[in-house]
C-alpha cells in the first residue's frame, strides 16, 4: 500500500491529505443496486475530534439526522433518526494542520448530504 501526502497553507493551517482508494458509481441505479443503505439528511452538529486513536488515526464524529430513506434492506433507519457519521478530516490546533482522507471536506450544518 502506498501512501500520497500532499501539504498546502490554507487559512492558516497546513492542508494535509492522504490519497485512498474511492468507491464511486456512474448512476444512481448502480449505486442503489450496490447499497443497503442509502439516506438523505444534515450534519447537525460535531460530536468528538479523534485524533491518534488507536482505532482511527484522525477523523471527527458528527451527528446526523435523516429526512429520507432512500433504500434500508434490514429496516432499521427512519426518518427522524439521528445517527453518527464518522467524518476523514480533523483540526488538531496544535500542530497546526487540518488533515483528511482522499480531500474530504467536512460536512457543514447547511447542507444536506446522501450516504451509503
Amino acid at each position: 500500500m502506498s501512501v500520497v501526502v500532499t501539504v498546502s497553507c490554507r487559512r492558516e493551517l497546513a492542508d494535509v491529505s492522504s490519497e485512498a482508494k474511492l468507491v464511486s458509481y456512474s448512476s444512481l441505479e448502480e449505486l442503489e443496486d450496490a447499497a443497503k443503505l442509502i439516506v438523505i439528511g444534515k450534519k447537525t452538529h460535531d460530536l468528538k475530534q479523534l485524533w491518534n486513536d488507536p482505532e482511527v488515526p484522525f477523523g471527527a464524529l458528527s451527528s446526523f439526522i435523516i429526512d429520507t430513506v432512500v433504500k434500508d434492506i434490514g429496516g432499521i433507519i427512519h426518518i427522524g433518526d439521528e445517527i453518527t457519521v464518522l467524518e476523514h478530516e480533523t483540526v488538531s490546533e496544535k500542530l497546526g494542520q487540518r488533515i483528511h482522507l482522499a480531500d474530504y471536506t467536512a460536512m457543514n450544518n447547511a447542507d444536506r448530504y446522501v450516504l451509503f
